[in-house]
């Protein structure tokens, strides 16, 4: 399993994602529920599962502050530069898949409106679309620099 964190300069949809995987197997999807009362806390995700394996898009509100605090301890200059670059307020979205074939396939058909990156598994942020040339060339994607060929 593995996980990416994707960053735009606009809001995800998941209608439009929906659409956009609508051939790919079957979609699973789950709307906002906060019940304090109770402990539950569920946030909007879309889970599209076929016999390849699976994909899950996680709208996980939180993220922004956590996502900052990490760049910052994990001395990540470089990145946060990347990710303030994209204006006030980017959008934060978690895309887990079962197998790097899976995330592979989720991302070479995300529909990425404005600036998208993709920040892997390794704090290593890349627009989308070097992200996609990446996996169309076979060249390491969801590691560090250390390890890309």
């Amino acid at each position: 399993m593995g996980s990416v964190l994707l960053i735009s300069t606009q809001p995800f949809k998941y209608d439009e994602l929906e659409s956009v995987y609508k051939d790919f197997g079957e979609i699973f999807r789950r709307s906002r529920l906060s019940d304090a009362e109770k402990g539950d806390y569920w946030y909007p995700e879309l889970t599209v599962q076929g016999d390849w394996g699976w994909f899950r898009f996680d709208d996980y509100d939180p993220i922004e502050e956590v996502y900052y605090e990490i760049l910052r301890d994990d001395g990540g200059a470089e990145e946060l530069a990347k990710v303030k670059a994209l204006g006030d307020k980017p959008y934060f979205m978690v895309l887990e898949f079962s197998d790097r074939e899976s995330g592979e396939m989720a991302l070479l058909k995300f529909p990425d409106k404005g600036i998208t990156l993709v920040d892997n598994e390794d704090n290593m942020i890349f627009p989308i679309e070097e992200t996609r040339q990446r996996i169309r060339s076979g060249k390491q994607w969801e590691y560090t620099r250390d390890r890309q060929n």
